[in-house]
């Protein structure tokens, strides 16, 4: 159906374009900051007041934060990129799953036993990510889909509960 590849396209262009101001205001100086988010904000019709001032706020850990807080916490992984996997081919499907597995046992000298797919609903991903998280050595793969793990339930289909919401909420928080 081309609506619903054209729906994907765009939904991969908007995550790239998300990716993009985030790494545009990472290298920002501080002073120029709070000024060019407000006109960021203004376009996404993101009332003032939203945002919460503070020269420490990073969504994302480091490696060196993970490795404080290994002997704490387990560290899973979400692929490379956070695209939808269904939208893309098998080669690049495969490799955000498994590089991203690499990558973290190669930085924290432990094992990922888990995967998160990206937007977690059973159309961001199907029965050829389940194969590739399996074949990668993941332990277990978690959906978004809402419910109580149900007695024999697929291991590489489990319900998951979503800590985040988008961007907005990213900036609200």
């Amino acid at each position: 159906n081309s609506g619903e590849v054209k729906s994907i396209v765009n939904m991969n262009e908007r995550i790239n374009m998300t990716n993009k101001w985030g790494e545009y205001f990472k290298n920002l100086p501080y002073e120029n900051l709070l000024p060019e988010l407000e006109v960021l904000l203004d376009k996404l019709n993101i009332s003032e007041g939203t945002v919460r001032e503070s020269k420490y706020f990073d969504p994302l850990l480091t490696f060196n934060q993970l490795k404080d807080m290994r002997p704490f916490i387990h560290v899973g992984s979400h692929t490379c990129n956070h695209l939808q996997l269904s939208s893309l081919s098998d080669k690049i499907s495969l490799q955000e799953i498994s590089v991203s597995k690499s990558k973290i046992e190669n930085e924290l000298s432990v094992q990922c036993k888990s995967l998160a797919y990206p937007f977690g609903n059973h159309g961001a991903f199907g029965k050829r990510e389940v194969k590739y998280a399996k074949s990668c050595g993941y332990d277990a793969a978690f959906s978004l889909e809402l419910g109580d793990i149900p007695k024999g339930a697929m291991r590489y289909e489990l319900p998951r509960i979503n800590i985040g919401g988008g961007f907005k909420y990213m900036i609200q928080s």
